[in-house]
């Protein structure tokens, strides 16, 4: 899924704003106050979308190197924000991979002025997930059903259409 939406993004990069409307919401259901574009402003601003890519390197082990299934980068306004989405679709979370999240999402540092995690799932959490989720700030949860119905289908791309249906038939 990352994958395609990384392709699909190249050219029509409204294909994520689902991702990022969430992320700039988070868990307090209105814009977090670092993080308040409009839906154009996040559109506009909208660097780049990639996938695979390392958001946590521990230098003395490697196993427990962390990748994001998309990282979408913005700069707002001269401001630099990360919004790392995790897929789960059919598996579970690694040990410590949530909490990895929460901590990379938590920690400020020079390079990045806002850091928003998304998880994107197939099926529900545990309860114990969704409650470490609910409690930062920095990271919500979006179903993967939910983003293909708020996938806006104004713009007239047959790419996004075709990843419509596609959610729709899986």
């Amino acid at each position: 899924i990352g994958h395609i939406i990384e392709q699909i993004a190249e050219f029509h990069p409204q294909i994520v704003l689902p991702l990022l409307l969430v992320a700039r919401n988070s868990n307090s259901g209105k814009p977090d106050s670092e993080f308040r574009p409009t839906k154009l402003k996040l559109l506009n601003s909208i660097e780049s979308v990639s996938t695979e890519v390392d958001f946590l390197n521990r230098q003395n082990d490697d196993d427990n190197d962390r990748r994001a299934d998309i990282e979408i980068l913005l700069n707002i306004d001269e401001k630099r924000a990360r919004v790392l989405v995790e897929i789960k679709m059919f598996d579970s979370f690694l040990l410590g991979q949530l909490q990895d999240y929460i901590d990379w999402a938590n920690k400020t540092n020079e390079i990045d002025d806002v850091r928003k995690v998304v998880i994107l799932t197939a099926y529900p959490l545990s309860n114990e997930e969704m409650q470490l989720i609910y409690k930062s700030p920095n990271i919500c949860h979006m179903y993967l059903s939910d983003l293909t119905e708020q996938l806006d289908t104004d713009f007239g791309s047959e790419l996004i259409d075709l990843f419509k249906k596609y959610k729709y038939e899986i």
